[in-house]
């Protein structure tokens, strides 16, 4: 399936890419922000940090909470691949 959605996407690319050359690059932006932010899950953290009062398991809840503080910080100012990297 996967092989055929990069196939699909290719070809919608590749049929569609002198129209998109006009297109200016804020629009194309603004379609990768709304595409990007459903990827930070904060309602998660809100949950790890609700979690870090609890008796079980307490250590490792917290330990997912900064987990995933130095990788949404990496991410942001040092960019995807090595916020990947360093989380």
């Amino acid at each position: 399936a996967n092989v055929f959605v990069a196939g699909m996407v290719a070809i919608v690319l590749l049929a569609l890419s002198p129209y998109i050359y006009y297109v200016p690059r804020c629009a194309l932006n603004v379609i990768i922000i709304v595409g990007a932010s459903s990827l930070t899950e904060f309602k998660h953290v809100l949950w790890l940090w609700s979690l870090r009062s609890t008796r079980t398991r307490q250590r490792t809840y917290v330990t997912d909470l900064i987990v995933w503080w130095v990788a949404f910080l990496f991410t942001l100012f040092l960019g995807a691949l090595k916020g990947i990297l360093g989380a």
